[in-house]
């Protein structure tokens, strides 16, 4: 039994009937959410939500459960909603604001991303991961400098973190640094062997060189890895014939 299980099983002991009907519907969305059934993990959550009775800290848990909810099934509003009230209820948790960022990344809202990894940053300033994924916010608006910046920071927190090579690789071919790029992609391929998107990037980076045999010894090596990257590489290629 882990931690959150055993603290709900000394609740439900203690607790009035009202209350110990809500820290069911808890742990029953916990346990279908664990299952993957996210829609019942959200109804046990709603209800939970409902019964006012639960504490600030244990309403701050059901909110964030059910924003993870939303997200997994791209509800995306809904979860920005929920996670609005986790900061609502735990204004100095970082990790609220880092996982509405996420949810504001992924539904393409990059300016309301780039404040909450901002946030997270201003509390926890040794986060690698907040400036990771800032970074990659300031890559999708275009600013690569800014992305460059926070991904060197990500780098110099956390320089095992292959992705964070692979970003600022991405950043670096966008300024058309294809030099720099590609001992970018060195670092990820050589931290994650079997990273196939560092490969199809590093890939793109020799083309631009005119290092065609490099080019396609990595196109080959990526899509060995990856199949879908086939798809890929047909979209990328029409893209460069026009």
């Amino acid at each position: 039994m882990n931690i959150l299980a055993l603290q709900f099983v000394i609740l439900l002991v203690l607790a009035k009937p009202a209350l110990a009907d809500a820290l069911d519907d808890v742990q029953a969305g916990l346990e279908a959410q664990t299952l993957k059934k996210l829609e019942l993990a959200i109804t046990h959550y709603t209800k939970a939500i409902h019964s006012g009775g639960l504490s600030r800290g244990t309403l701050a848990i059901v909110f964030a459960s059910r924003a993870n909810a939303y997200s997994r099934k791209s509800r995306h509003k809904l979860a920005i909603k929920d996670f609005n009230e986790v900061i609502r209820l735990t204004p100095g948790d970082p990790q609220a604001y880092f996982s509405r960022g996420l949810v504001y990344s992924s539904s393409g809202q990059h300016d309301q991303a780039m404040e909450d990894f901002g946030e997270v940053i201003r509390l926890r300033p040794a986060s690698a991961r907040a400036f990771g994924n800032r970074g990659v916010a300031y890559y999708k608006k275009g600013l690569h400098d800014l992305a460059i910046k926070d991904f060197d920071q990500a780098i110099r927190l956390n320089p095992n973190e292959a992705k964070a090579f692979n970003n600022r690789g991405n950043a670096y071919s966008e300024k058309s640094q294809y030099d720099q790029a590609i001992d970018d992609y060195n670092r990820a391929i050589n931290l994650k062997p079997d990273y196939a998107q560092a490969f199809f990037n590093r890939g793109i980076a020799y083309h631009k060189k005119g290092q065609y045999k490099m080019a396609a010894k990595d196109f080959k090596k990526a899509i060995r890895m990856k199949p879908v990257f086939a798809t890929t590489f047909l979209f990328w290629s029409s893209l460069i014939s026009d």
